[in-house]
């Protein structure tokens, strides 16, 4: 028994006050974030920056582009100086693939990304590619256009056409939910509405259950969204390779990173 609420709790009491916990956390527009989510959220767009090869980055763009405190960015940092070139300016960039924290982070990137599966239990599944065919008729129509990305196979095609990849298991969604935002204007992307129009048949799936789409939530201040030459905005290069882990396609995840990777050193 548990009295942390003032009265006695059983122990499926306190069960479910855990879920409502985790269940208000993921749906929150800014929710509070773990110290571990912080570093791993650090961790991911200083891979995109290595990635894409712009260049070392300051404690203040890191800031900036998290939306987490220096101190915050300085003990990432230091996790991660066994991988790092720090600069005479100040400024960290890595030096080759942090493969022990990106590791640390496939082990608990269930509890990291703010994910919600969705399933269709009628028997006749429209294909990822019709979902993604409906998502861009849908998209123009108040769906939140500037806050939708396409991740998974179809993101990694868009980084690297040549990639060996057969078919697509699902379609995945990356939402931005954490930009800082001038006005008051800013309205969340209503996930439902949005799973509604690509197709009412979809439900949410339980834990374990085959999805046809995977929707994950960003909270960070910057995307790093790229848009296609069709206005298609895809997910950044780290959430793919994400993604291509979570679909159990880890050779073609590793083809992923190596073909990105700027200096070969993995």
């Amino acid at each position: 028994m548990n009295e942390t609420l003032g009265c006695p709790l059983s122990r499926d009491d306190e069960n479910a006050i855990d879920e409502v916990a985790e269940f208000v956390r993921k749906r929150a527009i800014r929710p509070m974030r773990r110290p571990s989510e912080a570093s791993f959220d650090i961790l991911r767009v200083m891979l995109i920056h290595w990635l894409r090869k712009s260049g070392p980055l300051t404690s203040k763009d890191l800031c900036e582009q998290t939306g987490f405190s220096y101190p915050t960015i300085a003990n990432t940092l230091d996790k991660l100086e066994p991988y790092l070139i720090r600069h005479s300016d100040r400024r960290v960039e890595f030096h080759s693939f942090p493969r022990d924290a990106w590791f640390k982070l496939l082990a608990q990137v269930e509890n990291v990304r703010c994910s919600q599966g969705f399933t269709d239990r009628s028997g006749n599944p429209r294909s990822p590619e019709k979902l993604l065919d409906r998502l861009r008729e849908n998209l123009p129509h108040r769906l939140g256009r500037d806050q939708i990305a396409v991740g998974g196979t179809f993101g990694a095609r868009h980084y690297l056409p040549g990639i060996d990849l057969i078919g697509n298991p699902r379609l995945y969604l990356v939402i931005d939910a954490g930009r800082k935002r001038a006005t008051s204007a800013f309205r969340p992307v209503d996930i439902d509405s949005m799973i509604r129009k690509l197709d009412p048949a979809l439900k949410p799936a339980e834990r374990g259950e085959p999805c046809q789409v995977v929707v994950h939530t960003l909270y960070r201040h910057k995307s790093f969204f790229t848009e296609a030459k069709d206005g298609t905005l895809y997910a950044d290069e780290v959430e793919c390779l994400l993604d291509l882990q979570e679909a159990r396609l880890e050779q073609q995840a590793l083809e992923f990173l190596e073909k990105l990777t700027p200096n070969k050193k993995l």
